[in-house]
């Protein structure tokens, strides 16, 4: 099986070394061979990110001119390659070596078109927004995990994420979650997504409220975008607990199970999302722009493999 990594770049290059060291094991790998690496880069020529290229000539450069999106970023080196896999690598977070062989083994039954693994969120300073962070995304766990029991998985995500290369070609430059898009499209295409339980990402959890809050506005204002596009909702606990509230009561049932000590921040978790929709939806009349969202600088830090939850 050949796969290659695309790791689309705005300024964040503190974890670059650590994510080629754990890809390149499988250069000369015979069940997952690596063909590329492509980092997609927006902020001009750092030295760091020559070094790399210049010591692995599998890692290729693209550097953008202006920042276009996610979307454009990761449309850039598509046009490049055609590996039978293509492992989307977030450039903020963390994995490992059996982490990405887990995620690909999954391609081997073909009826999956898509994989996710799991998330670790990562806290350093124990702040309320961390713990409303990490709740988010441990939340989001227990959704994909339900959803995954039950074969009707339908979303990408957790900053790495993989897809068949021969499902794609483009990604339309207007879509904001283009991870829930690839997961449409999988669908349409009579593919399933599947959970790897075994593969970790770890992610840095947001630090300040202001970037949170605008985190939540972007990602509600992209999957509201996804569903006038395609009319199908993705996996999000949101849509589950408007259209399937039995269904979200025996996710919360089993978060306040695994995570006690976060329970309390579910209420301000809803409150959060509450204030971001209204913002979004208000701002639908101003036409702002959500593909060069505002960056979340604080977690562009060296990520710190720290057990936390």
């Amino acid at each position: 099986m050949i796969f290659s990594v695309i790791i689309p770049s705005y300024g964040d290059i503190n974890n670059l070394d650590n994510i080629i060291n754990y890809l390149i094991e499988f250069k000369y790998n015979k069940e997952f061979y690596l063909n590329n690496i492509y980092i997609i880069y927006c902020c001009g020529l750092n030295p760091k990110i020559l070094s790399i290229i210049f010591k692995y000539n599998f890692v290729k450069l693209i550097i953008e001119k202006e920042r276009n999106g996610k979307a454009h970023a990761i449309n850039l080196a598509l046009e490049k390659d055609n590996s039978d896999i293509i492992v989307v690598h977030s450039a903020d977070c963390l994995t490992n070596s059996k982490s990405i062989k887990n995620i690909l083994t999954k391609f081997k039954e073909d009826s999956v078109g898509g994989v996710i693994p799991i998330s670790h969120p990562l806290i350093s300073k124990n702040s309320l927004v961390e713990k409303i962070s990490a709740t988010s995304w441990l939340l989001l766990n227990e959704t994909i995990k339900k959803l995954d029991f039950e074969d009707s998985l339908l979303t990408l995500g957790n900053d790495i994420y993989a897809f068949r290369r021969e499902c794609l070609n483009r990604i339309p430059e207007n879509i904001v979650n283009e991870d829930a898009f690839i997961a449409i499209v999988l669908k349409f295409r009579g593919y399933k997504i599947k959970l790897a339980n075994e593969a970790i990402t770890y992610i840095n959890t947001t630090k300040k409220l202001s970037e949170y809050l605008k985190q939540r506005e972007r990602i509600n204002y992209g999957h509201e975008l996804n569903y006038r596009i395609s009319k199908v909702r993705t996996s999000s606990f949101r849509w589950i607990l408007l259209y399937k509230p039995f269904k979200a009561m025996k996710i919360i049932k089993e978060f306040i199970k695994n995570y006690k000590e976060l329970s309390f921040n579910l209420f301000l978790l809803v409150y959060i999302e509450m204030v971001s929709i209204i913002i979004y939806k208000i701002n639908l009349f101003s036409k702002k722009d959500y593909i060069r969202w505002s960056i979340a600088y604080s977690t562009k830090n060296q990520i710190k493999l720290i057990e936390t939850y």
